[in-house]
């Protein structure tokens, strides 16, 4: 074997040697230093360890892997818009409509700088943002008043590479009239959640959040179809308080209405309950059918989502209603969040 061969195979093994001695002193660094250390403000070109603290700004972090990687995220190129479509609109009868997009298998880190919804003049909608807790938190509240694009700005999000993220408009006509039927039941408040006897209403204490209604009320009449009919959003008024519907259960004999609040009324016995419920109308809404397909965004896979009258969620190609600018940022793996302010 030639001199240099020979070379380079004991170059090759020194340098697995000293690799194995790094992984082992990086393992045993992180069973042997199990404390945390107060690391001040992080300083470039400085390295760091394991349970290490430091802040950046308004950001404070814990060292996870040996580095001198920045801890904060920074934005890295130009922002953009995920959307760049005609912004094409369709009709669609219903109660209401939930629309939007969602960001799955990010490779990248990136931060939402702004969004963007498409609204129709009078009619009433609520903006919520999807976190990774899959917490639906409402941040807009609005009738719109013009037909188009409207612009929010927002304090930028950052989601993380792995993370997914939607936004969502929920949108119904405002104010609409309600169409309402009356009907007399037995109103009782037991301890445990028990089954309804004919023409009663059972709010057990220990179920606040369901009222269980006999399908016929107290004069025989069978009311099931109408209770069936109900849908969520639908409104019931009795004893005193005014429930909102999350949604109902056929049980056979009787039906289960989840309400909120999950409060009892003051008024027992036999009293009347009034249903409200609201017509499908024409609502329009921006629909581009099959635009993810043609429009990938890179290093994330963007879909639409929609839900009619409080359906199941459907997950599809086509772009709706919403639009958000985004910017791509740099996120170090070897840093965990501890605190951020502001």
């Amino acid at each position: 074997m030639a001199r240099r061969d020979i070379g380079k195979g004991r170059e090759l093994s020194l340098k697995k040697s000293l690799a194995k001695i790094n992984a082992n002193f990086i393992e045993l660094w992180k069973n042997v230093n199990t404390k945390t250390s107060w690391g001040g403000q992080w300083e470039e070109g400085k390295w760091y360890y394991p349970y290490e603290i430091v802040t950046d700004g308004q950001w404070t972090f814990v060292c996870v892997n040996p580095t001198n990687d920045r801890p904060a995220p920074q934005a890295i190129g130009s922002p953009l818009n995920i959307y760049n479509g005609l912004s094409p609109t369709t009709p669609v009868v219903a109660k209401s409509v939930r629309s939007g997009v969602q960001i799955t298998n990010a490779t990248v880190g990136y931060w939402i700088n702004s969004y963007e919804v498409y609204t129709v003049t009078g009619n009433y909608y609520q903006v919520y943002q999807v976190n990774v807790h899959l917490e639906h938190i409402r941040i807009q509240d609005f009738t719109a008043t013009t037909t188009g694009w409207v612009a929010f700005p927002v304090t930028p999000i950052l989601v993380a590479p792995g993370t997914d993220f939607a936004l969502y408009q929920s949108v119904n006509e405002p104010d609409p009239t309600p169409i309402t039927w009356t009907g007399d039941w037995n109103y009782t408040l037991p301890n445990d959640a028990t089954d309804p006897l004919t023409g009663q209403v059972t709010h057990a204490n220990r179920a606040l959040s369901e009222l269980r209604v006999s399908k016929f009320d107290t004069t025989g009449a069978d009311r099931g179809a109408e209770l069936l009919a109900l849908n969520p959003g639908d409104i019931v008024d009795a004893s005193g308080l005014r429930w909102s519907i999350q949604s109902i259960a056929d049980a056979g004999a009787f039906v289960v209405i989840f309400i909120a609040p999950a409060t009892q009324g003051n008024q027992l016995g036999v009293i009347p309950f009034t249903f409200e419920t609201v017509p499908a109308t024409p609502i329009t809404t921006m629909v581009d059918v099959n635009y993810w397909l043609s429009n990938t965004f890179p290093n994330a896979t963007v879909n639409g989502i929609q839900s009619i009258d409080e359906a199941p969620v459907v997950v599809d190609d086509n772009a709706y209603g919403v639009n958000i600018e985004i910017q791509e940022a740099t996120v170090s793996p070897n840093w965990e969040l501890a605190a951020y302010s502001g």
